[in-house]
């Protein structure tokens, strides 16, 4: 009889075609969350390190524009009169003049001073950096119709009557700031600002030092930080060196858009701010992100 003869079958490995199991496959997809929540928290941070730094050379540029002004014109751009206490909210006036405060003229010294103390400190304006780096105005308030202008007298007055033009000492059609205008009648109400890139206008800031002393009648003395008067807005001078010879400072908001002197509830609201923290924290948080270049 012939034998039957079977051809062996190789055998299959015990692991070979096996499916991920339900715990290897949730394993698996916790890493992938993890890696990619590790990823977008990279990308948050790379992007909000890249604004913060264009921020920071808005800021700058602005402040080469100011120095570049005042070695022009010897002086830094006077503090437009758009905020403060009893000013118009008009700063053009029918003749086209530009109303800023005068550190010659005593009310306006006192202003500059914030003497006596005022629970908002106002000392900024939103429209000088427009009118007198830009030369926005026109011709009946800077000599020129669009950018541009004419020179600038030491009291801070525009010389009309001046032949030479000056290009805008910065280029507000580049960067992350640019020039907003509030309406078309800009002769009329002079509305026109510097704003960021959140559309936040950027504060302009003068003010000057000195403490009259009863002992020292007439003289404005700086016998302790506090004397030198900057706004809180800018700093403290007994914390940072750098303002003890500044006279004016550029302030933009940040990414939060605030600057920390608004209405506290708009803060806390804006922040969604625990109730528990005081107004100081709040305001402080507020403030954490601002951008601060100061010069004299």
């Amino acid at each position: 009889m012939k034998s039957l003869s079977f051809q062996s079958r190789p055998q299959l490995s015990r692991h070979a075609g096996r499916a991920f199991t339900l715990v290897e496959l949730l394993f698996s997809i916790l890493i992938i969350g993890v890696l990619a929540g590790i990823l977008i928290v990279g990308l948050r941070s790379a992007t909000a390190g890249a604004r913060s730094a264009a921020d920071t050379q808005t800021a700058s540029a602005l402040k080469l524009g100011i120095e570049n002004f005042s070695q022009q014109f010897g002086i830094s751009p006077p503090l437009v009169k758009d905020k403060g206490a009893g000013t118009s909210t008009n700063p053009i006036t029918t003749t086209g003049a530009i109303l800023y405060y005068d550190p010659q003229n005593a009310t306006d010294a006192t202003f500059l001073r914030n003497n006596p103390a005022a629970a908002s400190d106002l000392r900024y304006s939103v429209y000088s950096l427009a009118y007198y780096l830009v030369g926005s105005l026109d011709q009946a308030s800077d000599g020129w119709d669009g950018p541009g202008m004419r020179s600038v007298s030491r009291d801070g007055a525009f010389k009309l009557s001046d032949r030479a033009k000056f290009e805008p000492f910065i280029d507000a059609g580049k960067g992350s700031f640019r020039v907003y205008f509030s309406g078309t009648a800009v002769s009329k109400d002079g509305r026109v600002e510097i704003r960021d890139r959140n559309e936040t206008p950027i504060r302009y800031y003068r003010w000057l030092d000195g403490v009259a002393y009863p002992d020292s009648p007439g003289s404005f003395l700086v016998r302790k930080p506090e004397d030198l008067n900057v706004p809180s807005m800018v700093g403290d001078p007994k914390t940072d060196p750098t303002l003890r010879d500044s006279t004016w400072a550029v302030v933009m908001a940040g990414a939060n858009k605030l600057f920390g002197d608004e209405p506290i509830a708009e803060i806390r609201q804006s922040l969604a701010a625990n109730p528990g923290d005081s107004d100081e924290k709040v305001r402080a948080e507020a403030k954490k992100d601002n951008i601060v270049e100061v010069g004299r």
